[in-house]
């Protein structure tokens, strides 16, 4: 089954945030992978974990404190395409980018 991190500054989502945001990513690695009906078994064996990290252990080139997340998807070599792969980056992405807070 896969395994996702998403590690992102304390704060960032708020609690109803960050559990749609595994939910999502959830949803967003089976589809790559090709499950079109997840059951128990994809819902209950893909663990997403949300790190929440000391707002400044999170730096990008240009600031300290970023808001910014990353995110790992990994799944069992061989099992994505490399259009499932590029399926997986967008909707990562995208999922992320809509649970952000403005």
């Amino acid at each position: 089954m896969p395994m996702i991190d998403d590690y992102a500054a304390a704060g960032l989502f708020s609690a109803d945030a960050e559990r749609r945001l595994a939910q999502e990513l959830t949803a967003a690695l089976l589809r790559a992978e090709g499950v079109v009906n997840p059951g128990p078994t994809h819902t209950n064996y893909t663990a997403a974990s949300i790190h929440r990290l000391q707002p400044s252990a999170v730096n990008t080139a240009a600031e300290s404190s970023a808001r910014t997340a990353r995110v790992q998807a990994l799944t069992p070599p061989g099992v994505l395409s490399r259009e499932a792969q590029k399926l997986r980056a967008s909707e990562v992405t995208q999922t992320v980018g809509l649970n952000r807070p403005l």
